[in-house]
């Protein structure tokens, strides 16, 4: 599987990623064990195959003109039955046009019409945790809601691939302008 991520400048970075120690730390999530390869992000896209040069001219050519952007994190939220539990960033404009002009643009590539990432039924969100068992996910949904909202930036858009279990590589990193 590949996806389109959007990353963070590394001061929010840091933030999620202390959440996700200090989650473990208290022994409600290793969630961070199993990111120990991956960087927090909000998926903008996924897609099960990809040609991968011909995508990379296109998220260059696609990506030259856009700017970082901010990002705030002030909700919590769970998918049904998933066992997750993740920060939901404030949707503005700037976010929501960036998902819909990749999908408008990428369009060619996605082969899953029920897929939970195109316009209509994305639910952006920075994972905190997931596959928690009923209890463990009440303790870090409490845990979360005392949490001060994070404010950063969205700096970079990166074409990664999953390969084993939890392992990811990144094959192409842009950097956004600088606002």
């Amino acid at each position: 599987m590949y996806a389109i991520i959007a990353l963070f400048d590394e001061p929010t970075e840091q933030k999620i990623k202390a959440i996700w120690y200090d989650l473990k730390r208290r022994g409600m999530s290793n969630y961070v064990d199993d990111m120990r390869h991956r960087l927090p992000h909000i998926t903008i896209a996924t897609y099960e195959s990809l040609h991968h040069p011909q995508l990379v001219n296109k998220l260059i050519h696609f990506y030259k003109g856009q700017y970082e952007m901010n990002v705030e994190f002030h909700a919590v939220g769970s998918f049904l039955k998933s066992g997750v539990v993740f920060l939901a960033p404030t949707i503005t404009k700037e976010l929501l046009a960036l998902h819909e002009k990749h999908h408008l643009m990428f369009d060619d590539y996605n082969h899953n019409p029920a897929s939970h990432y195109l316009p209509g039924k994305w639910t952006p969100h920075t994972t905190l945790s997931s596959h928690l068992a009923a209890e463990k996910l009440r303790h870090v949904f409490q845990y979360s809601v005392k949490l001060a909202p994070i404010k950063g930036k969205i700096t970079s858009i990166a074409l990664i691939e999953s390969i084993q279990g939890n392992r990811v590589e990144i094959i192409f990193r842009k950097r956004l302008k600088k606002i």
